[in-house]
């Protein structure tokens, strides 16, 4: 398949005009060809590869220089009073060059049925690119505008990953059967331009010294903490002020979203296919999310484990130091969250239902045709994880940062449910 997608748009900037996507794929039922090795164990076998562009158009009116009308009182030639005289303010400066984020996405993988078609293997690697990054860059206030921002098309991003899925019909009988699905992906993103800064010359870097920074080289909305240390140095088990110290400067800490999903779906039929069972297990990890005690931790009453029970294990003890006492250094006092940016890696029991066919009977009695069911349900049973919070899940609201947190929220609930399906 070859195609092409030329798209001209009011958005753009005057002095861009029109761009076009191309987009190309192939697919190859390898097996199928005589040269192609057979075996008993090997059902089909599918190479396939494909290319393609897109892109993301600025906003409506983003490159349009805009002005807002007003009046001013002036005074006028040859006279001593003023006069309301009408007139324009600046309101967006415009961008004439503005033109669309472009993404380019390769993709290549392999399909292949195994053992009389009772397992289903789908791999897929895939690689984008992104370039002239729409990005609301500060504009000085010489410019006149009331607007701090202007968007602009700077620097590329890479995400790259692999996405594999296996279907598989583990064991069939008459009157019962068992299948499994198995999903896992990884996924990594990375800045590989920002572009040059012209005030200083060098790379760009977006949110310098706060916690969110975009870094040539690093993933999209890098989290940055100071590190810290400590040490039970006279060994009664208590972290002391002194026995913490809190680095001066920022480090990288990780990312807030996660990285590698994988998933366990089982589905069993029992009684000649009259009752069947689903349940599905997940996992979630490889990114970090700000741990809701931080608040408890260093606001009044410091109402939290680590500043009240000297059990604490030492790590939690720490971490509150570090993040409501510091490190002074020159007259100027370091904190830092860092320790309370955790990973939520988590197993979750995410759901179990079962779906029972009513016998001819209860449906003669309801007067419902053939093929009513029974659906019970439950969701969000039982979490494994190591996440020092309430729940790795619970999620006070994504903010400018793309980073969850759990300010004081409520963890993910369970529910249960009972549907009765009737078909007329």
């Amino acid at each position: 398949t070859i195609a092409a997608r030329q798209d001209q748009n009011s958005a753009f900037g005057t002095n861009f005009q029109h761009i076009t996507y191309p987009k190309v794929s192939v697919s190859w039922i390898v097996s199928d060809e005589s040269f192609f090795p057979q075996y008993s164990w090997l059902s089909s076998f599918r190479i396939r590869s494909a290319y393609g562009a897109n892109g993301v158009q600025p906003g409506a009116t983003t490159a349009l220089q805009t002005f807002s009308t007003t009046t001013s009182s002036l005074a006028l030639r040859d006279a001593t009073t003023g006069a309301d005289v009408p007139g324009l303010l600046a309101a967006n400066p415009g961008n004439s060059l503005l033109k669309p984020e472009t993404s380019t996405e390769s993709e290549s993988g392999f399909e292949t049925d195994l053992f009389n078609r009772r397992i289903h293997l789908d791999y897929t690697y895939y690689n984008k690119k992104t370039t002239d990054a729409l990005i609301a860059l500060p504009i000085p206030s010489s410019v006149g505008a009331p607007v701090t921002s202007l968007q602009t098309n700077i620097g590329s991003t890479r995400n790259s990953g692999h996405e594999v899925q296996i279907n598989a019909q583990v064991l069939e009988r008459k009157s019962w059967a068992w299948d499994v699905t198995l999903s896992g992906s990884r996924n990594d993103n990375q800045w590989v331009d920002l572009g040059i800064d012209a005030a200083t010359g060098v790379q760009r870097v977006i949110g310098a010294g706060g916690v969110t920074q975009q870094r040539q080289g690093y993933p999209l909305f890098a989290q940055w903490y100071r590190n810290f240390k400590y040490a039970d140095t006279n060994g009664d088990h208590v972290i002391q002020r002194s026995e913490v110290q809190v680095d001066s400067a920022l480090s990288f800490q990780g990312v807030g979203f996660a990285k590698n999903i994988f998933s366990i779906a089982n589905g069993f039929d029992f009684f000649n296919r009259k009752l069947h069972i689903n349940a599905l297990f997940d996992y979630k990890g490889g990114g970090k999310t700000l741990e809701g005690n931080y608040f408890q931790c260093s606001s009044t009453p410091l109402a939290c484990r680590e500043t009240q029970d000297p059990t604490a294990p030492l790590e939690l003890q720490a971490r509150a130091v570090a993040l409501k006492y510091g490190t002074t250094l020159n007259g100027t006092t370091y904190t830092t969250r860092a320790g309370y940016f955790v990973p939520f890696d988590a197993w979750r029991f995410r759901e179990v239902s079962a779906v029972i066919s009513l016998p001819d009977r209860v449906g003669a009695a309801l007067r419902a045709a053939s093929g009513s069911t029974l659906v019970l349900g439950a969701r969000n049973l039982h979490t494994w994880t190591s996440f020092t919070g309430v729940d790795p899940e619970q999620n006070y609201g994504t903010n400018a940062n793309d980073v969850q947190n759990d300010f004081n929220t409520s963890p993910t609930p369970s529910y249960f449910t009972v549907r009765l399906n009737l078909k007329y």
